[in-house]
């Protein structure tokens, strides 16, 4: 079980991206399994704190703290994404380039703060979206285990009850406070944790397992031996 630094030294590492990349055991985990073993990958890195990139540029993982924000502030990545602008687009690449716990501007002062994201980047408008559905795709995957209904689920509230309502899950299952669950755990690793509270409080409840389970436990388990040979080697506790 990795420490809270071990995490954080490897997140800022990238001598042990280049080990993962180059470890020849799990990229054969990752060819042999055929169906979903590449959106394992996405979320366990998440769970270990590595960086993301987007267009060659590192991002931090959306937040339950970032998500809420872009939700009140009306962005409609996190409400109606068919009517998504280019202003949206630009906030939320804002955001995950350079976080959310000390930003200081109003939300009537977003769009001009941050216009101009995606070109300075180096993408289009739409690779950008493409990106950014992408990786919220995989953020609210692990819901998919629970099986939901959503043709049935009314518009979802991200407010500050939300907040309160998930972090208090988390919690119990980390130990962690308010604050590093909201600004600092990526939203992915909390919806994890609320499936297995469910599985844990509901003596009803039922997760659907994915097929080759065994295979991406298998890549998952890898990636944390990795991790912690590499802490070791470099005397971090």
């Amino acid at each position: 079980m990795l420490t809270v630094s071990q995490l954080q030294f490897i997140a800022s590492s990238e001598e042990f991206q280049t080990i993962l990349d180059k470890d020849q055991y799990l990229n054969t985990l990752i060819a042999d399994s055929s169906d979903n073993s590449a959106e394992e990958y996405f979320n366990v890195m998440e769970a270990l704190g590595c960086m993301l990139t987007i267009g060659g540029h590192d991002i931090q993982p959306i937040t339950p703290a970032m998500w809420s924000f872009l939700w009140v502030t009306g962005n409609n990545y996190t409400r109606d994404i068919s009517k998504i602008t280019s202003a949206d687009t630009d906030i939320f690449l804002y955001l995950l380039q350079n976080g959310i716990r000390n930003i200081n501007i109003y939300a009537t002062d977003l769009a001009g703060q941050c216009a101009g994201t995606v070109e300075t980047m180096g993408l289009s408008y739409s690779e950008a979206a493409a990106e950014l559905l992408e990786l919220i795709y995989y953020t609210f995957r692990p819901l998919e285990l629970l099986h939901l209904n959503r043709e049935n689920e009314e518009i979802s509230s991200y407010d500050v009850s939300w907040l309160i309502w998930l972090s208090k899950i988390v919690s119990k299952q980390t130990g962690l406070t308010f604050r590093e669950i909201v600004f600092e755990t990526p939203l992915s690793f909390c919806l994890y944790n609320l499936v297995v509270f469910n599985a844990s409080t509901n003596p009803n409840a039922v997760i659907f397992r994915r097929k080759r389970k065994d295979k991406c436990r298998e890549i998952s388990t890898r990636m944390l031996h990795l991790a912690e040979i590499f802490c070791v080697q470099n005397g971090v506790k």
